[in-house]
C-alpha cells in the first residue's frame, strides 16, 4: 500500500481488501496475537450507506444474533473505532502517526464564543434577534 502515492487509488486498494473480511482479526502471526494486536475480534459490518447526515451499518443475517442487522452509528463509536487504529495502519491509510491520526478527523471538542462577543441584533426599536454566529452554532 505503501507504494501507492495516490490516495484515491490507495484507498480503492484498502477498500478491495476491506471488503473481504467478516471479523476483525490479525493476518499476521500468532506472536503478533499474544503481544495485543490480535484485532477487536467484532463483527465487520456487511454494508456502509450515508443517510442524510447518519452513517447507517448493515450487518449480515445470523440466526445467533438477536440485534438489529440496520443500524446508524453513532460519532462516539466511529471515534471509538477509529481511535483503536494502530499506527502501521495508519501509514498504509497514508497518515503520518505523530503528525495526524484518523480520529482527530473527528470534532470532539467545539470552542463557542461567549455572548458578549456575539450580542443581539436589534431589528427595529422593539425587535431582537440573535446574532448570525449563534444561528451557525445552533
Amino acid at each position: 500500500m505503501q507504494g501507492k502515492k495516490n490516495p484515491k487509488i490507495r484507498g480503492r486498494e484498502i477498500s478491495k481488501i476491506a471488503k473481504a473480511i467478516k471479523i476483525c482479526k490479525s493476518t499476521t502471526t500468532d506472536k503478533a496475537e499474544e503481544q495485543g494486536y490480535g484485532g477487536c475480534g467484532q463483527k465487520q459490518p456487511k454494508k456502509i450507506t450515508k443517510d442524510g447526515c447518519e452513517i447507517v451499518i448493515e450487518f449480515e443475517e445470523s440466526p445467533d444474533d438477536q440485534v438489529d442487522r440496520k443500524r446508524p452509528l453513532s460519532a462516539e463509536e466511529a471515534h471509538r473505532i477509529l481511535k483503536n487504529i494502530d499506527d502501521l495502519s495508519c501509514v498504509a491509510l497514508g497518515f503520518d502517526p505523530p503528525r495526524s491520526r484518523p480520529e482527530w478527523m473527528i470534532v470532539n471538542l467545539l470552542p463557542v464564543a461567549p455572548p458578549c462577543v456575539r450580542p443581539y441584533v436589534v431589528l427595529d426599536s422593539t425587535l431582537r434577534s440573535e446574532d448570525d454566529m449563534t444561528y451557525q452554532y445552533v
